[in-house]
């Protein structure tokens, strides 16, 4: 966004140097003159035409021109536009967020070579996904609903151990044990 105003303002300043009364419209009309026809003889755009067709503004080739002209360094890089008026010899960095809140870069898109994927400086050890069945894994966590509460005994049932607690933490712990294979008591 920065780049494309930043280009719009170089291009006006530019039309704005060569002829500076350019887009200046007077307010105050000869009189006879018509409407559409402002003071300093640049005429004015009809949008609500019911013919079917768009009159292009008279300074729109100009502005055009002025455009495809301007070379600046914008934040994306060198700017600049072939006759067509699309923009030439650029490379744009394509990045994701990570869970730290810090932009990765992942690819790079250029106009000439389209997308280009870029190999991740770290990459994720692959885990032994086989866990000891003889061993005890402890989850630690402190009282605080709904994530584990207290349970309360049915009158005359003592409960022990893992099932003194629910909540969703008991829960999700032992949706893990069940997918990992291994005993969650």
């Amino acid at each position: 966004m920065y780049d494309a105003v930043f280009v719009l303002v170089e291009a006006f300043s530019k039309i704005m140097r060569k002829k500076p009364d350019q887009f200046r419209a007077y307010t105050m009309r000869n009189r006879g003159q018509p409407f559409n026809l402002p003071a300093n003889g640049t005429r004015t755009l009809d949008c609500n035409t019911s013919k079917g067709w768009v009159t292009p503004w008279e300074h729109g080739d100009k502005i055009s021109r002025y455009l495809r002209k301007v070379e600046i360094s914008g934040l994306t890089g060198d700017i600049r536009f072939n006759e067509d008026g699309k923009r030439q010899n650029y490379t744009l960095h394509v990045v994701e967020m990570t869970v730290n809140s810090a932009m990765v870069k992942v690819a790079e898109w250029s106009d000439e070579g389209g997308l280009a994927p870029v190999v991740a400086k770290y990459t994720r050890l692959k885990t032994d996904m086989h866990y000891e069945r003889n061993k005890t894994y402890i989850v630690t966590t402190i009282i605080e609903e709904p994530y584990i509460m207290l349970r309360q005994p049915e009158p005359g049932e003592t409960l022990e151990t893992n099932e003194r607690f629910e909540g969703y933490c008991k829960d999700l712990a032992e949706l893990v044990a069940k997918k990992l294979g291994i005993n969650s008591n």
